[in-house]
């Protein structure tokens, strides 16, 4: 059955709105992300300036800081793909082209980055700080110091964009088609 070219414009009208509400979303959670991880890091860095601490402590808490920036600009790197993604559908651009496959497949590599990220960092001493009854750590590792730690949301994250890319890289593949039978 073919749907009539009202209800096509309503429904791409429905899906425009729906999309940027999603943009709005990823916004906010990017911006509430980035503040708390610029505050955690920070509280980190600032309790380590005010104590005598040897090199090797210095060394620990750089490697720490760096690792946790480079985890957090992934995360940041994917939401970003995603708010690029719900641009281009508000935008009322087709979902289905190379662009849209290719960011989600950038988005699963990055996630396979942040989960080698984090299991070096579990590796590495903690650097932590200690605010009353709370401690806040980069990286968050396990009981055992030194042990290493599977983020396997990551990995899990990982394969899904990568399956997103894949059903998008098809969906280009039968736009194509249909384009060129009518």
């Amino acid at each position: 059955m073919i749907m009539g070219t009202n209800a096509i414009k309503k429904a791409s009208e429905l899906l425009r709105v729906r999309a940027k509400h999603l943009r709005n979303m990823v916004l906010v959670l990017i911006a509430i992300y980035v503040v708390s991880s610029c505050v955690v890091l920070g509280m980190l860095v600032i309790s380590f300036a005010g104590g005598s601490f040897s090199p090797l402590d210095v060394l620990n808490l750089g490697l720490s800081v760096a690792v946790s920036v480079l985890s957090i600009a992934a995360s940041v790197c994917v939401m970003t793909v995603l708010l690029r993604s719900f641009n281009d559908i508000a935008a009322l651009r087709s979902p289905f082209s190379r662009h849209q496959a290719n960011r989600f497949r950038l988005a699963g590599v990055l996630m396979v980055i942040k989960f080698a990220l984090l299991l070096v960092a579990s590796i590495l001493p903690e650097a932590a700080v200690q605010v009353g009854e709370v401690s806040f750590g980069f990286p968050a590792v396990s009981d055992a110091p030194g042990s290493p730690v599977l983020d396997f949301s990551s990995l899990l994250w990982a394969v899904v964009l990568f399956g997103l890319s894949y059903i998008f890289q098809y969906g280009t593949l039968l736009q194509e088609l249909s384009d060129d039978t009518v």
